[in-house]
C-alpha cells in the first residue's frame, strides 16, 4: 500500500460521510454512519502519523471465495460486493441484528458449549452477526456474492485499508463490514495500527542494517587504501 496523503484521505472521508448521510435508507441510521466515519477518521490520523516515515503496508493475500471467517465487502477489483451494496441500502446491521439476536443467541448456546458470563456476550455477538447475515439476504446470497475472504480479522482490516484507503467508497466498505461484523468497530483501527507499527519496526531494522553495512564497506575501502 502506498502511503496516502492525509489531506486526500481526509477529503475521501468527508465525501464518503456526506454521501452516506444523504442517503434516505442507510444501514441502521446516522449512528452506524458515524461509527464507520469515525473508523475512517482514525485511518486519517494513522496515515498522518506514519507518512513522515514513508511506511508502506503490504496487503495480505486473501482466500478465494467465502472460505474465510471474514467476508470482504469488496471484489478483487475494489468494487463493492452485492451484499455490501445491499447493506448500504437496507435497514440492517445492529438494529436488525438485535431483533433476531436473542433467538440466534439461544441457538448458539445450544450448539456451542460456553461457560459463565462469557456465554451471554459470545452468543449475543454471534446473534448480531447471524441477524445481519439474514437481513442481507441469507448466508447463501452473502457468500455467493463474496469473491475473497480472510480467516483473521487483522488481515481483513489491513487488506481493506490497503486496497480502499484512497477510494471514495472506503467509508462505505467499512460500514458494510461493520454491519456484518460488529466487533470490527473496536478492532479495525487497532489491527491497522499494529500493522503500521510492525512495518515501521521492520523499516527501522532494515535501515540500521544498511547503515551498518555501509560503515563496514567504508572501513574496508579505507583499509585497502592504507
Amino acid at each position: 500500500m502506498k502511503i496516502f496523503r492525509s489531506s486526500r484521505l481526509r477529503l475521501v472521508a468527508a465525501v464518503a460521510a456526506f454521501s452516506l448521510v444523504s442517503q434516505t435508507s442507510v444501514l441502521a441510521g446516522a449512528d452506524d454512519v458515524a461509527r464507520a466515519v469515525a473508523v475512517v477518521q482514525r485511518m486519517v490520523e494513522l496515515n498522518t502519523q506514519f507518512a513522515a516515515q514513508n511506511i508502506e503496508l503490504a496487503a495480505p493475500t486473501p482466500l478465494a471465495g467465502a472460505e474465510g471467517k471474514f467476508l470482504l465487502p469488496i471484489t478483487g477489483e475494489g468494487q463493492l460486493t452485492a451484499w455490501a451494496e445491499k447493506a448500504l441500502s437496507a435497514q440492517v446491521g445492529n438494529v436488525v441484528g438485535e431483533q433476531v439476536a436473542d433467538e440466534a443467541a439461544k441457538r448458539t448456546v445450544g450448539a456451542i458449549p460456553v461457560v459463565g458470563g462469557f456465554a451471554g456476550g459470545f452468543a449475543k455477538k454471534k446473534g448480531q452477526e447471524v441477524g445481519a447475515m439474514v437481513a442481507l439476504g441469507g448466508p447463501d446470497f452473502v457468500k455467493g456474492a463474496t469473491t475473497h475472504s480472510f480467516e483473521k480479522a487483522d488481515d481483513f482490516a489491513v487488506y481493506l485499508h490497503s486496497k480502499m484507503g484512497a477510494s471514495p467508497d472506503y467509508s462505505k466498505a467499512v460500514q458494510a463490514a461493520i454491519a456484518l461484523y460488529p466487533e470490527l468497530e473496536k478492532s479495525y483501527a487497532k489491527s491497522v495500527k499494529a500493522a503500521f507499527d510492525a512495518a515501521a519496526k521492520k523499516a527501522a531494522a532494515e535501515k540500521a542494517a544498511a547503515e551498518k553495512a555501509a560503515k563496514l564497506e567504508a572501513k574496508k575501502a579505507a583499509a585497502a587504501k592504507s
